[in-house]
């Protein structure tokens, strides 16, 4: 009984040690670099992490708070992407979110295909930044995506969620999908080959003579850091549901600004939850899990994990006021005097954080706030964006027709 209570104390000892230190720990374990130890204190500090998520529980669900963790910040607002990789979005303050993200979220791309890769390949807004001009508004009242473009009076529309009905309205093939490629992945889509895409548009956004629309229905399947009990689908989402990213994380970015004459802009990360408030920059880095509560009911929560940062490509690099690339990079030089955060990928850099909801059909709004259930420390241990074979890839899509 007495080595009972001495291991008590010690244990106690370590766990205080931890969570005076706790900024420093991270600093550490955040650092790019692999030392002796580290995995060690890693797991240690995390393990120390969850024996506090379930102190402080226990304390909020004694004193009968709305709370079961800390506070996470609270959401600014969202921006949905209706067509992947083109214009800067539509920003709305309340939303639904579904299981494959927030509702209408990259259902379309622009694509062209491809004679020899046989397959179509989409218009990546890196190579094709002009794409960032093209403008979207969102009609509540006919719920629709408009889309118009520089230069010209002329605009279409889009449904905010694709059905079959509107895929078999513009598609000569109905239902059948075909193989996209999207940088080093494939996924599947629908070619809507009788939609007409305007050569006014082509031409102002500087995209093959061929282009056309694609959808999405099915998805791809979204595991990695995924709770296993869990399935969920993402359509044209580059892997995970939502990113998200804080105001607080983005004025430190400003400040180290390495070119002042350069203004550096939330939508050039393309996130989709926006937050505000958090207790200091970066610190949404740490989330594993979270509830987001109502902030018109406190009693109607839902739950989010966040299994990863993600790793910045030059995709912030693009000037969403003039349709190109900052020649000079300013947003990845200005992020890798401070963001390389990741072991495993010492020489990129991290902004934002992905998660997936582990509940869908709900409402997001301005205001809700974050309760943080779980931190931890963590690295990108698997690569969701690996090259994939894609042999292998449509081997996988015909077997999961063949169970369904």
């Amino acid at each position: 009984m007495l080595l009972f209570y001495y291991a008590l104390i010690v244990l106690s000892a370590m766990s205080a040690v931890l969570t005076l230190f706790s900024c420093q720990i991270t600093r550490v374990l955040d650092n790019r670099y692999k030392f002796t130890g580290k995995e060690i204190l890693r797991i240690i500090f995390n393990i120390n992490e969850v024996i506090k998520a379930k102190f402080w529980r226990a304390i909020h669900w004694i004193i009968s708070s709305k709370y079961r963790g800390f506070f996470g910040g609270r959401v600014d607002c969202m921006i949905v992407y209706p067509m992947k990789e083109a214009s800067a979005g539509v920003k709305v303050t309340k939303w639904i979110m579904k299981e494959y993200g927030l509702r209408g979220d990259r259902q379309y791309l622009l694509g062209y295909y491809n004679k020899e890769q046989d397959c179509y390949e989409i218009n990546l807004l890196n190579k094709k930044p002009k794409m960032a001009l093209l403008r979207v508004e969102y009609d509540e009242q006919h719920d629709k995506f408009i889309y118009s473009w520089p230069g010209k009076k002329e605009s279409f529309s889009l449904p905010t969620e694709v059905d079959e009905v509107f895929v078999k309205k513009w598609s000569s093939t109905g239902l059948k999908e075909v193989t996209i490629k999207t940088y080093a992945s494939y996924t599947r889509g629908i070619c809507l080959d009788k939609f007409v895409i305007p050569e006014s548009l082509k031409k102002a956004m500087g995209l093959p003579e061929n282009t056309q629309l694609l959808c999405s229905i099915k998805g791809k399947p979204c595991t990695i850091g995924v709770p296993k009990h869990r399935k969920i689908t993402t359509i044209f989402q580059a892997y995970y549901p939502l990113l998200i990213c804080s105001n607080e994380s983005m004025e430190t970015l400003r400040k180290r600004n390495l070119d002042s004459s350069y203004d550096l802009k939330m939508v050039a990360f393309r996130p989709n939850l926006i937050i505000k408030d958090v207790p200091h920059p970066f610190y949404e880095d740490y989330y594993e899990y979270f509830d987001l509560i109502s902030n018109t009911d406190c009693n109607t929560r839902h739950t989010f994990k966040a299994p990863l940062r993600c790793i910045r490509c030059s995709l912030p690099n693009v000037d969403y006021e003039k349709g190109s690339m900052n020649e000079n990079g300013v947003m990845t030089k200005t992020l890798a005097k401070f963001r390389r955060v990741d072991e495993n990928y010492p020489y990129e850099t991290c902004f934002g954080k992905y998660a997936v909801s582990l509940d869908d059909n709900f409402t997001i709004e301005k205001g809700d706030h974050l309760d943080v259930l779980l931190k931890q420390v963590t690295y990108w241990k698997e690569n969701p964006y690996k090259k994939q074979d894609r042999k292998q890839v449509e081997k996988s899509w015909i077997e999961e027709e063949e169970h369904q």
